[in-house]
């Protein structure tokens, strides 16, 4: 499913489908845990974050998640709504830079986008790893077909 807060209802979906659901938060688990990185910085809403999907996934795999504080939480969330309302600010591209900066200081190896949207403004950066959380689910849903067919 290619909207991470909407893995809220992950049980519920898979419970009322037939055919296999994918999971960008257990996909990009896999791949974190494949690329052997120890920690990584999240950037999500407010919604993904405050249900800690992530956090928890990724505490089972081994893997710390390293969030912004509250404050920068709340940045990312209102740059998150300009982009999905077409109202992006020239400055929003440096903000999510320094967010990202801050969080590599604080020790993360790489850094996911786990809202869609943010990878449309920042899809990669000069000293450290971006995980778009949707290429990864691109590709294993690639990956699923192939197998499939």
């Amino acid at each position: 499913m290619p909207c991470n807060s909407l893995h809220l209802f992950t049980k519920e979906i898979r419970a009322a489908v037939s055919i296999k659901f994918l999971s960008l938060i257990e996909e990009t688990t896999r791949h974190l845990r494949q690329q052997n990185f120890q920690s990584v910085g999240i950037l999500a809403s407010q919604t993904t974050r405050a249900s800690s999907l992530y956090q928890d996934q990724l505490k089972q795999a081994g893997i710390e998640a390293i969030l912004p504080s509250q404050p920068t939480q709340e940045e990312v969330g209102s740059i998150i709504h300009r982009l999905v309302t077409g109202k992006k600010k020239y400055t929003d591209l440096n903000l999510l830079s320094q967010i990202i900066e801050n969080l590599e200081q604080k020790g993360a190896q790489s850094v996911a986008l786990t809202c869609t949207d943010l990878p449309l403004l920042l899809p990669s950066h000069p000293t450290i790893e971006i995980i778009d959380t949707m290429d990864i689910l691109v590709k294993i849903a690639v990956e699923t077909l192939v197998t499939v067919n």
